[in-house]
């Protein structure tokens, strides 16, 4: 099912293109550009809107695939533990990379900085930050949801994920009643890979659609260097950080454990690595990530159950950035 590395690599290869061609043609021409927006978004919805389903059928296949429910845990927990441990080290970096570089020191335009003001305000009123009890509090509540559906409708995997363990959980210690659901599962996820590996043919396009068109509407207004020009320093620090926890901590940690050539996994992973920094959505990638991760030799048992639970709650990214728009912030106002 999965497809040959010559044709990975084309198909990177055309992945890559495209990105570049849709900045020429936004920057050159962007009143043309941001007509794209409807094929970007058409190839957006089309890998979001497998995404519940698929997490769904990967998961519990690669809890089925197990084989007892007991051997569960030791996985389970080595790979909560690993997303944890990374996005400690993510932030870290992202603290010392901004108290390095400094970007919030010096004269920031009153407009930017009101902005990022704004994502740091507390809402509903509040004068103080919640305490780690109500934090804490919030996380647990965010494992279980009331409502599966209204879940899957705002594509809040995590409670999903929760639902989906338990049940293959259960269905590990009935294997002889359910074997015809465990079959319908089984072939459903095999079903929907199909789709992706589709849908991945019409990327280069699609890609080249959603890039052009959010770089067009940027270049279109006016804003696309005069932004970048008023937060250079902290675009630079947060993508210097992201590089070094990308390019060299990650790569450290996969060498350590593997003893393999870090950067060569890096290379069978590009299709999903592109398709992130285009989409900018983990979940809207993770059809492909699982794609690209069988490709690259990773055990369907493994990619099933932790491919969408790191799509969940390993942000790295994200965990890098808030903390350095928060020093960000703190550096702009003295």
């Amino acid at each position: 099912m999965t497809e040959s590395p010559k044709h990975n690599q084309s198909l990177t290869y055309w992945i890559a293109g495209a990105i570049v061609a849709a900045i020429a043609v936004a920057l050159t021409a962007p009143n043309i550009a941001v007509h794209f927006e409807i094929g970007g978004e058409l190839f957006l919805r089309a890998l979001k809107m497998i995404v519940v389903p698929l997490v769904f059928t990967s998961v519990l296949c690669g809890v089925l695939g197990l084989g007892d429910v007991r051997q569960l845990g030791r996985p389970g927990a080595t790979a909560v533990g690993y997303y944890l441990c990374t996005t400690v080290l993510a932030v870290v970096i992202g603290l010392i990379v901004v108290n390095v570089i400094r970007p919030g020191v010096g004269t920031v335009d009153p407009a930017v900085l009101e902005k990022f003001a704004e994502s740091a305000e507390l809402p509903n009123g509040q004068t103080e930050a919640p305490g780690m009890g109500v934090v804490l509090e919030n996380l647990a509540l965010m494992l279980i949801t009331d409502n599966l559906f209204a879940a899957a409708a705002d594509t809040q995997l995590l409670p999903i994920i929760v639902f989906t363990i338990a049940i293959g959980a259960l269905m590990t210690t009935m294997m002889d009643r359910v074997r015809s659901i465990a079959t319908l599962v089984t072939e459903a996820n095999d079903l929907l890979l199909r789709f992706v590996m589709a849908l991945m043919k019409l990327a280069p396009i699609g890609i080249f659609c959603l890039v052009a068109a959010r770089f067009g509407k940027a270049q279109a207004d006016g804003r696309f260097f005069e932004e970048i020009s008023q937060i250079g320093w902290y675009f630079a620090a947060v993508v210097i950080g992201l590089a070094i926890h990308g390019f060299v901590i990650l790569p450290t940690i996969y060498y350590l454990v593997t003893k393999k050539n870090p950067y060569h996994y890096m290379a069978a992973m590009s299709q999903a690595l592109l398709t992130a920094f285009s989409t900018a959505s983990s979940s809207a990638t993770l059809p492909v990530t699982l794609e690209c991760a069988e490709s690259a030799g990773v055990s369907k048992r493994s990619t099933e159950f932790v491919i969408p639970l790191g799509a969940t709650i390993n942000m790295d990214g994200t965990a890098l950035y808030e903390a350095a728009a928060a020093i960000f912030i703190a550096q702009a106002i003295g």
